[in-house]
């Protein structure tokens, strides 16, 4: 798509957000994630992952009749078969981490690069594979919803309790193997970003992050005392839904924000930029305010965001990154927080068939 759009003489692609996802249920939209911090690994070429072709075991895999019999099946299917992609995959992901390991031991240049990955993600990516781990692991035992760590026993809803850590330690090696995925993840998606620059695109790869994260997601456990609990982001009544709308998004508390610095902001921004030439603010209104809803969303009440502090994070690490930033800003938005939005060089984001005039 990106060498064809380049032909054609394209700017850019912009893409659905890449987060992580439960991928169960209802959990496979791309804007109710697990966390806006790392990636689904669904999104993995395996094929593309360096180890696979030094792996002999992952190319016998791959050339099972089983995982062929099922590959093919799942390309032919309606729809995207989320969980059995992952059931199809996992065991493959396993054995190409096994072969990472086991040639890191020599060094080279992809061993510093995950070094230096490790390091720069340090304790949040730790915290993010646990969860991963340890929610399948609950799940498997019938303690709980994989997605969500509120419905976990009570000694495994903290990070640093000491179930967790117990956990954590019997169970290195399934989330250094988590780790390793989100590591080649980000390489895969950097890539992706240089064959844009590769074809042309003066852009290149726009990213997409979203309002918020699933209120039994990593990020909430992770970071318990900057979200909000019992009360969900949405939308009041209008025209486009008279009762009001339900994002089922865990709001975070803008106290606590700034009591922190500002710290998990500024890591999503960084985060999402990674590697882009672009990034859309999925609700870009939520900088200025959100619409928090407690069980109806006709009776909720918009709580009043840090905006000039958030928007100057978000054009801090847009300058930085040399990044075009989009804020998608529909719906209801008063003219003076466009005119912020603007100030801040953060360009709008239009639907045409909204931009029609009553002249025609």
């Amino acid at each position: 798509l990106i060498e064809w759009t380049g032909r054609v003489g394209g700017t850019f692609v912009a893409l659905n957000p890449l987060h992580a996802l439960s991928n169960r249920g209802d959990g496979i939209c791309p804007y109710h994630p697990l966390s806006r911090l790392f990636y689904n690994p669904l999104y993995l070429d395996v094929f593309a992952v360096p180890e696979f072709r030094t792996c002999p075991q992952a190319r016998r895999i791959v050339s099972s009749s089983h995982f062929a019999a099922e590959a093919s099946d799942l390309r032919a299917a309606a729809r995207i078969e989320h969980e059995r992609i992952e059931r199809l995959l996992d065991p493959l992901l396993s054995v190409l981490h096994g072969e990472f390991r086991s040639t890191c031991i020599r060094g080279g240049d992809r061993s510093r690069a995950y070094d230096e990955f490790r390091r720069e993600h340090s304790g949040a990516l730790d915290e993010f594979a646990t969860f991963v781990v340890l929610g399948k692991h609950l799940e498997q035992c019938g303690l709980g919803d994989r997605g969500d760590w509120r419905t976990w026993p009570q000694e495994f809803r903290r990070p640093g309790s000491e179930a967790v850590v117990r956990f954590a330690a019997e169970h290195e090696s399934q989330i250094a193997m988590q780790c390793f995925v989100q590591f080649e993840l980000d390489r895969q998606v950097r890539s992706a970003a240089g064959a844009a620059a590769e074809s042309g695109l003066e852009v290149g790869l726009i990213g997409d992050l979203a309002v918020g994260s699933a209120p039994g997601g990593a990020d909430a456990w992770s970071h318990p005392e900057l979200f909000a609990q019992g009360v969900t982001i949405g939308a009041p009544p209008d025209a486009f839904c008279p009762v009001g709308q339900d994002w089922r998004l865990a709001p975070m508390l803008p106290g606590r924000l700034r009591e922190g610095g500002w710290r998990l902001w500024r890591a999503l921004v960084r985060r999402a930029l990674g590697g882009m030439g672009g990034l859309r603010v999925d609700h870009a209104m939520g900088l200025e305010r959100l619409y928090w809803v407690a069980g109806d969303a006709a009776r909720g009440a918009y709580v009043r965001m840090p905006a000039e502090v958030l928007l100057a994070v978000l054009a801090i690490e847009g300058e930085r990154s040399g990044s075009v930033l989009v804020a998608e800003d529909l719906g209801t938005v008063p003219d003076w927080v466009r005119e912020q939005l603007a100030k801040a060089r953060v360009l709008s984001y239009r639907v045409f068939y909204f931009e029609r005039h009553a002249d025609g």
